[in-house]
């Protein structure tokens, strides 16, 4: 979620779309989140999984911020529920990846459900997180 911001949000935007985050601006709030400073224009795009209604409730000021806040957390949701079923690319575009032809010698491909079209989840791969600096630790332990 971005909110307001400057060029730091719209570099912060742009890494997370590259890679593969869903971002949604609270757009309504202006600066980067509303397309300034060379914010990702594909995070300005409603994603499928988001109605025309609450896509244009974080876009309007005249929209209450109690709905526009619900709305926020309703899409949110949405792309978490998306993403587990691995129905979500990026940006809320389907992936549809058909799976590979037979080969050459006539044998069909190992991979489960050879021959259909499935879905890929376009998520990034789990990453451990980074090692603490000592001097973090050290304030973790205060």
């Amino acid at each position: 979620i971005s909110v307001e911001g400057g060029p730091g949000v719209a570099q912060e935007a742009r890494a997370a779309v590259e890679r593969g985050a869903v971002v949604v601006p609270f757009a309504r709030t202006g600066g980067a989140s509303s397309g300034m400073f060379d914010f990702p224009s594909v995070a300005l795009e409603r994603p499928t999984f988001a109605s025309e209604q609450q896509w244009e409730s974080l876009r309007s000021s005249s929209a209450s911020v109690e709905d526009a806040a619900a709305t926020v957390a309703a899409i949110v949701s949405g792309v978490a529920e998306q993403r587990a079923s691995g129905l979500v690319a990026p940006h809320g575009t389907t992936a549809t990846v058909k799976a590979k032809a037979p080969s050459s010698d006539g044998e069909a491909p190992s991979a489960p459900g050879a021959g259909d079209e499935r879905k890929e989840s376009s998520q990034p791969p789990a990453t451990d997180p980074p090692a603490l600096s000592s001097s973090a630790r050290q304030s973790r332990s205060e």
